[in-house]
């Protein structure tokens, strides 16, 4: 009889705490992560999300620096999301004829540049010159 009741009492103590400083939980919820995406998108800053969430802005620096936490992966995927709408965006506009944004876009997306100008006008002096001294010439006779 003393066998169960010595089960009785085990069973029902109170288990005892864990040592040192409870862990602290995400200051965000699942219920979040729309938001953090739309602050991705518009490059909301840190002082920004802080105030949004109550919480201090070196504890939201601490989860953009963290790759790893979900906080981050949703700033990244929202800034990553209006990068490739504006990329779109931009070839849609150059496509329809805007001559300046095609000029952009090719300097930037494929690496051209306006060296053609350069050599152009490297060619240009070289011919100034020539003339310059055709004319000295034609002068000393």
């Amino acid at each position: 009889m003393t066998g169960g009741y010595i089960s009785y009492v085990v069973k029902q103590a109170p288990k005892p705490k864990g040592r040192g400083r409870p862990k602290k939980s995400d200051f965000y919820k699942e219920k979040d992560y729309i938001q953090i995406n739309v602050f991705g998108m518009v490059g909301a800053t840190v002082r920004t999300m802080a105030t949004h969430f109550r919480t201090d802005k070196m504890v939201i620096q601490r989860y953009l620096d963290d790759t790893s936490s979900e906080f981050s992966i949703q700033y990244k995927n929202g800034k990553e999301n209006i990068l490739n709408s504006l990329r779109s965006k931009q070839i849609e506009c150059a496509m329809n004829g805007n001559t300046a944004l095609l000029i952009f876009l090719g300097k930037n997306m494929l690496g051209q540049s306006d060296q053609g100008n350069k050599d152009k006008e490297e060619e240009r002096k070289g011919l100034l010159k020539d003339i310059a001294a055709i004319l000295k010439e034609g002068g000393k006779e």
